[in-house]
């Protein structure tokens, strides 16, 4: 339903809401861009980084409170930006960041989880009141939102299942829930943190083995160890640890084990048998060569690279079992770029280019329904209210 306009206070905003609406827009894309940026560059894997506009008539809603005499000046929230990390060790990451590059409003900046004090559970997230810093706002392309804020929330992905039911269950519901129902709330909130803070232990405890592995494959007692799915897997973790955290490399060797264990009967077959095969068949430059990579890659396509790379004739003489049938172009022309005869044994074997494979498939586009760009929702509107709303 739509807030009725009664008061002068209420007409000021909605002409003010309606005046601003373009550039909150521009702001938003702008500061939403910039802020995905920043987290990729500093190495910040997100699991979402999303912006949105308060719509007219939340913004009337709460602008109708009594305690905001200018709505205009006095809500930061209309342009909002949300983070949600896959761990919580990952926000205080996002928030440093974030600290740096933009322009922080201390008086109007939260962090809920402290707020909740030692002896209580329930919503956790960082909210800044921000700005562009007044370095960028010097820049042509930044000049027009000099004194625009916005709002940027930061949580994890368990965080953020919490906030939502919490949100949409207890403060749409039109009362106050029974004693029994609040009490399983915080429960739930005390079990998402504990979860949370597995979750750091767990990806911790990886990183800790994988570097470890990489240590040992380095040791001559260490390379005589057969490989397995999982000292193969924290060694490339290990090896490509900065491509993983830049998103270039994707970890893991499979969702099913099936994969993995072709994997190595692929690897054994053509005679890497140990750590120390493993070491000596990914060359030093390989971080340049997944580089060239037009996008993320695989543990696996880095494997298969590396055989190929080492040696096509033998790979496909004694590891190929037809496991895959096409390859990227890229992984294409760094082999060709070596070994002239890989399209020869490409297409001795029926794989095909993938470039290839793509104009050979030409589906009729009604067949999977709308245009998803004819799909245009309006705004969603994820404020969590303030805890007197």
């Amino acid at each position: 339903m739509a807030t009725p306009i009664r008061s002068k206070k209420l007409k000021q905003a909605s002409a003010w809401y309606k005046a601003q609406l373009d550039l909150h827009r521009r702001i938003s894309k702008k500061a939403r861009d910039l802020l995905a940026s920043i987290l990729k560059s500093g190495g910040v894997q997100c699991l979402d980084i999303s912006s949105r506009i308060k719509d007219r008539d939340s913004f009337l809603k709460k602008a109708a409170k009594p305690k905001y005499k200018e709505p205009s000046s006095e809500l930061k929230d209309v342009v909002g930006l949300r983070v949600i990390t896959y761990f919580d060790s990952a926000t205080k990451a996002v928030c440093e960041i974030i600290e740096r590059e933009f322009k922080i409003d201390p008086a109007h900046s939260i962090d809920r989880g402290k707020l909740l004090g030692a002896d209580r559970v329930g919503y956790r997230s960082v909210h800044y009141v921000a700005t562009f810093s007044d370095e960028r706002l010097k820049l042509t392309e930044y000049r027009e939102f000099s004194g625009v804020c916005f709002e940027i929330q930061v949580r994890s992905i368990l965080q953020h299942a919490w906030a939502e039911i919490e949100h949409d269950r207890r403060f749409k519901f039109p009362g106050e829930l029974p004693p029994a129902i609040n009490r399983r709330f915080s429960i739930l909130a005390g079990v998402l943190e504990l979860a949370d803070r597995e979750f750091d232990e767990i990806v911790s405890s990886i990183d800790k083995f994988a570097e470890q592995t990489l240590r040992e494959s380095a040791d001559r007692k260490s390379a005589s160890r057969p490989i397995n799915a999982v000292r193969v897997s924290a060694y490339l973790t290990g090896r490509f640890k900065d491509r993983i955290i830049s998103g270039d490399v994707m970890p893991g060797l499979g969702a099913m084990n099936k994969s993995a264990e072709t994997l190595l009967a692929e690897l054994a077959r053509f005679g890497v048998k140990t750590i120390g095969d493993l070491v000596k068949l990914i060359p030093a430059n390989f971080d340049q060569i997944v580089a060239e990579f037009s996008r993320p890659t695989t543990f696996a396509r880095i494997l298969r690279l590396a055989m190929l790379l080492d040696d096509p004739t033998r790979y496909f003489e004694h590891a190929f079992r037809n496991d895959w049938s096409y390859v990227s172009d890229d992984v294409f022309a760094i082999v060709e770029a070596k070994y002239s005869n890989i399209r020869q044994l490409l297409v001795e074997h029926g794989i095909h280019l993938e470039s290839e494979m793509r104009q050979d498939y030409d589906p009729d586009p009604e067949d999977y329904g709308p245009d998803p760009e004819d799909y245009d929702p309006d705004p969603e509107d994820y404020e969590v209210p303030e805890p007197d709303d």
